[in-house]
């Protein structure tokens, strides 16, 4: 989230103000926001679990060329 942020603040600053502003007037995005802070926790809880009990183990090539992958989406963008 802090790669995103950064990326946002040099190429693209009034969306990240725009994002920054969590007080929507609409109902819809009201609901957008908080349906996304509970998947943005359940991520984490998730992660957790997943590494506690081994529930999914990916090959380390596979995870590294994954973040690669996402990390040159963002300076692409």
């Amino acid at each position: 989230m802090i790669i995103a942020g950064l990326v946002l603040m040099k190429k693209n600053p009034a969306l990240l103000e725009k994002r920054l502003n969590a007080k929507e007037k609409e109902d819809e995005q009201k609901s957008v926001l908080v349906m996304s802070g509970l998947m943005f926790l359940a991520a984490f809880v998730a992660a957790g679990l997943c590494f506690r009990f081994g529930f999914l183990v990916l090959p380390l090539w596979l995870a590294k060329s994954g973040a690669v992958i996402f990390l040159a989406a963002y300076v692409l963008m």
